[in-house]
């Protein structure tokens, strides 16, 4: 596992307020092997640990916050391009 990458202040306040809504949000991620996934689920909590910080989901998933590429449509800006990079044209 890579080491932790602190995200932009704005982006975690941003999550912050997502989940204190307590409604389901959709957002995107990549896991630990790089694999991009796009789910809504509603988060529980952030929490801050000694190895980074986390992702809470009411299913009891925790994700890595500098893994969150966004949150209810709000890129983070760790990653930039990736809204045109899995865009679907159906």
């Amino acid at each position: 596992m890579t080491a932790y990458q602190p995200i932009d202040r704005a982006f975690y306040d941003h999550i912050q307020a997502t989940a204190q809504q307590k409604k389901f949000v959709r957002f995107e991620f990549l896991t630990d092997l790089h694999e991009y996934y796009k789910r809504d689920a509603l988060i529980k909590s952030v929490e801050t640990r000694e190895d980074g910080e986390y992702l809470i989901l009411a299913a009891g998933d925790e994700i890595r916050l500098d893994r969150v590429i966004s949150v209810g449509g709000v890129m983070s800006p760790h990653f930039p391009g990736y809204e045109s990079t899995y865009a679907c044209s159906l």
